[in-house]
């Protein structure tokens, strides 16, 4: 999460955002134990 706020304040608006939204997603599948949308969503934030 922290490195998609940095990327979204340092380098492109845009890809920041979806990169936010990806990265807030990885925190909610992984506790309801999606653990296959965990990392498909974890990587997507990369």
């Amino acid at each position: 999460m922290a490195s998609a706020i940095l990327a979204t304040l340092l380098c492109c608006l845009p890809l920041g955002i979806v990169a936010i939204v990806h990265a807030s997603k990885v925190f909610a599948k992984y506790q309801t134990g999606d653990y296959h949308g965990f990392l498909e969503s974890s990587d997507k934030a990369k």
